[in-house]
């Protein structure tokens, strides 16, 4: 059901001198700006550092080559996880007796982080970078207690795209897609994906978190509220979508004010209601999108 690809992560683990060899001389001005900062783990946000597309690619190098041997452990435990660890949630909501997710482990990453999906020729794929999980801990078993809930993340995102694609509701839904109904859409998909990845901190996140939740479900408000009336000009709708997808966590448009709909219809629904908001936005917008006004006391 799950076919793992590491052709590119064997190729760099066996010749990783030869792979970075015109790279040093960027990998050592890298590692000095990092320096410069203290150690790694007190390098500044990404969105505050200059050229920050490059630096986070020559510090995924650095990690890599700092972590190889750990990356190859990793990479071998994560291909012989028994499938219902990484299928426990995503198996209630999908059928599943379909074609094998694939999933590429990747050396070293892309600036959107550890794990993404993409469309390869006509299939979506999930990519997930091992350097970028090495700073979540040093130790072995709680960086696959961090990657099984990303993976099963990305994995929601493959059956949806699925899913979606040969939905007749769905196609329905994407004639005259407003930049409103794509807003929904992703609201959708993120927060159903983030759930799964993140459901048994929700509670959580509430209670110590508050504030900055609702300021966080504030700013996707406005944003909504502009698109609902016309006001927001196509490209900025589109660097908002961006953000909403790739932006830092708890400062997400879309992903969060959709993480908690869907909590709250879990808790009244339990997996039967998040099955029918896959397939049908109304229930999404009325059970879950509505209540999220009562929950964070705003209009």
């Amino acid at each position: 059901m799950i076919n793992f690809k590491s052709d590119l992560l064997e190729l760099m683990l066996n010749n990783s001198e030869q792979v970075f060899s015109l790279k040093h001389k960027e990998l050592e001005l890298i590692e000095s700006y990092i320096n410069s900062f203290g150690t790694e783990e007190t390098i500044p946000p990404i969105s505050q550092l200059k050229d920050k597309e490059k630096l986070e690619e020559y510090y995924s190098y650095l990690s890599f080559l700092k972590y190889k041997d750990d990356i190859k452990d990793l990479a071998f435990r994560i291909q012989n996880l028994p499938p219902n660890k990484l299928l426990s949630f995503v198996s209630q909501l999908f059928d599943l007796d379909q074609e094998p997710i694939t999933i590429y482990l990747t050396p070293i990453g892309n600036p959107i982080g550890e794990a993404y999906v993409r469309n390869v020729d006509g299939r979506f794929v999930a990519f997930v970078n091992l350097s970028a999980i090495m700073r979540y801990s040093n130790n072995s078993d709680e960086r696959i207690a961090k990657l099984i809930p990303v993976l099963e993340h990305e994995i929601f995102h493959i059956l949806f795209g699925r899913f979606y694609t040969h939905s007749s509701y769905w196609k329905i839904y994407q004639k005259d897609l407003t930049q409103l109904k794509k807003a929904k859409l992703l609201i959708l998909d993120e927060g159903i994906g983030h759930f799964i990845g993140d459901r048994v901190k929700i509670e959580e996140y509430l209670d110590t978190r508050y504030e900055i939740l609702r300021k966080t479900f504030i700013n996707y408000q406005k944003v909504i509220n502009k698109l609902t009336q016309g006001d927001l000009p196509l490209d900025e709708a589109k660097k908002l979508f961006i953000k909403g997808i790739a932006g830092p966590y708890f400062e997400k448009y879309f992903a969060i004010p959709g993480m908690i709909a869907v909590h709250i219809i879990y808790k009244e629904y339990e997996i039967e209601g998040i099955k029918r908001c896959l397939k049908d936005m109304s229930f999404f917008e009325e059970c879950g999108l509505k209540k999220l006004n009562i929950l964070f006391q705003s209009s």
